[in-house]
């Protein structure tokens, strides 16, 4: 069933949202790190890995630039990188 333009909306809009969510998220992690309150818990490094292999990965690495945010976890961000550049070559694969 070919879907047209209306396929190419549906995925810009996930992506876009899904970006988002990455960064707000990132931006949340990196406040609690910063706060005295120890009270609310903080983002396992997990979670960002599944929002970057779930298209969130450019919203994960503009946070990681404005915020400064696990900028010296070098394995971090290489995971984070792979992550990205893997969802990109399945998306391209599939479409």
């Amino acid at each position: 069933m070919w879907l047209g333009p209306v396929a190419g909306t549906l995925s810009l809009r996930y992506h876009l949202t899904i970006d988002f969510i990455a960064f707000f998220v990132s931006l949340y992690d990196k406040l609690i790190a910063k706060s005295s309150t120890r009270f609310l818990y903080r983002i396992p490094e997990s979670t960002f890995y599944l929002l970057a292999f779930c298209g969130g990965g450019w919203g994960l690495i503009l946070s990681f630039i404005f915020f400064n945010h696990k900028v010296r976890k070098t394995r971090f961000l290489a995971k984070c990188g792979a992550a990205l550049v893997l969802r990109i070559l399945l998306y391209s694969i599939i479409s």
